[in-house]
């Protein structure tokens, strides 16, 4: 497998929710939620869809989640299953933790709505409690804080072990693989992603796919970051060894440009090239993709 050589940092999916911090030294960096694409200890626990004979007469489906008190949550599945919790239901990331603040199990919950991949979407109260109105094998993420409309991500399918996604989209698998979502693969070059995503390095070292973009246009070149998603778009959040900058002493990160290496032009740093982003062999499609450091 090919790895990005300079990456010292994680990919955090939602900056509200489940955010990574760079990591001691190189390799792929973890996140508050241990950002993996390898192994799972996710919910692995199936559900059974036999409701009693109230349950059937109200519509409930089944008793486990009709005598659920408020903030309780249903019965455990796999979201790589998308039939796991039976007719009406779906398997989505959730919070079962009393005091958590990021996705720790996969439960069944009544599906709401039937928006489709890449559709608008919302939550009904709090996401954490996964009641959206995306339909089965999809989840609401990338939610703007303001306005609360996100867009239905797919959910992985198939074994943990070679999770499955639509074409040109990749599985990342983070809060200890029980938040398993397909990314839209993208060119860092290109920036090709929404209007409100930034395209930024796979946890994988793979290639590169599509979060949030939370930079807010504040945070140029040479400026500290600890977030892979939080420098300006076309950046990269690198070992801050590697940029030349009196702003980026004593961080742990710092934002500098992608380039090409097929035409580099000049890099804004002294003493700057534009170096491989990946070690060879590099990922298909990303041959031409560097990043301006020193080395």
């Amino acid at each position: 497998r090919s790895n990005s050589r300079l990456l010292t940092l994680s990919l955090p999916l939602w900056a509200l929710l489940a955010c990574g911090r760079a990591a001691d030294g190189g390799g792929e960096g973890s996140t508050e939620a241990e950002a993996s694409v390898s192994g799972s200890e996710g919910a692995s626990a199936s559900s059974s869809s036999e409701a009693d004979e109230s349950s059937e007469s109200s519509g409930c489906g089944f008793a486990a989640i009709c005598d659920l008190a408020p903030g309780e949550c249903g019965p455990q599945c796999s979201t790589l299953d998308p039939g796991d919790c039976g007719p009406g239901y779906k398997c989505t990331a959730t919070n079962c933790g009393a005091m958590g603040s990021s996705w720790d199990a996969n439960t069944c919950v009544p599906i709401g709505g039937e928006g489709e991949l890449g559709e608008p979407c919302r939550f009904e109260g709090d996401p954490l409690l996964g009641n959206d109105d995306c339909a089965e094998g999809l989840m609401c993420f990338n939610v703007d804080a303001e306005t609360g409309v996100g867009a239905c991500w797919a959910f992985c399918t198939g074994d943990i072990e070679d999770p499955q996604c639509p074409e040109m989209h990749s599985c990342a698998l983070s809060s200890d693989s029980t938040l398993t979502l397909c990314l839209r693969n993208c060119d860092p070059l290109e920036q090709d992603c929404s209007e409100t995503e930034q395209c930024v390095p796979e946890t994988s070292g793979d290639g590169f796919a599509c979060v949030l973009d939370a930079s807010e246009g504040a945070h140029p070149y040479g400026s500290p970051c600890e977030y892979v998603n939080i420098c300006n778009p076309g950046l990269a959040c690198v070992d801050a060894s590697s940029v030349p900058e009196p702003s980026c002493e004593g961080a742990a990160g710092c934002c500098t440009p992608y380039c090409d290496l097929d035409n580099p032009g000049s890099c804004p740093g002294a003493g700057q090239s534009c170096e491989p982003w990946f070690n060879p062999p590099a990922p298909a499609g990303y041959e031409h993709v560097g990043v301006c450091v020193v080395l």
